[in-house]
């Protein structure tokens, strides 16, 4: 898909897995080869029922995400990444123009942006991600291999702790490999 514009799917928008489809089993949103002028706005209430996918996107501006994610509940696996089987979002590959905020998401199931390029700010603030499965505990965070043009922040900021805005995750974190060109802010993880 080519959005000219602004993409939005906002104010209690609930998408759900579509058992049928073969190929993708448990996507909830699937965006392959995604092309988006305009800022990608995923928030006010957004919820998903199975994966949320934006592979090898190109986002001109900003993409935002607040809401509740749940990953596929259909065991799927692509290359035998273990991610894949329970994962709730995937933006990997991607480039995203002017900065990419993940705030205030609760996620049940791994969240991925491996091989992704972000012209500026990257910020997961507030943000719960759990990914457990029947073997115990599978990645929460992979963001391998990518590059932020600016700070990446997993901070509560002044608010924190006592807002309740901090970082948590069961799982794995991961940012191997991944060039950041300013500050990395874990404080109050």
């Amino acid at each position: 898909a080519y959005v000219r514009g602004t993409f939005s799917m906002r104010n209690d928008t609930l998408v759900t897995a579509c058992e049928g489809d073969k190929y993708h089993p448990g996507d909830a949103l699937h965006a392959v080869a995604f092309r988006c002028d305009g800022l990608v706005s995923l928030n006010f209430g957004f919820r998903s029922e199975g994966r949320v996918w934006f592979q090898n996107a190109t986002i001109a501006k900003r993409f935002n995400v607040t809401g509740t994610l749940t990953g596929a509940s259909e065991a799927y696996d692509w290359m035998g990444r273990s991610l894949n089987r329970n994962a709730a979002f995937m933006v990997d590959t991607a480039e995203i123009g002017t900065g990419f905020g993940f705030t205030n998401c609760k996620v049940s199931g791994g969240v991925s942006l491996s091989g992704t390029k972000v012209g500026a700010d990257v910020s997961f603030t507030g943000t719960s991600i759990s990914n457990k499965s029947k073997d115990g505990l599978g990645p929460a965070l992979i963001f391998d291999r990518s590059e932020v043009a600016g700070d990446f922040s997993f901070a509560g900021g002044k608010l924190a702790p006592a807002s309740g805005r901090n970082f948590s995750a069961q799982g794995k974190v991961s940012i191997a490999r991944t060039k950041i060109g300013g500050d990395l802010d874990f404080t109050d993880a």
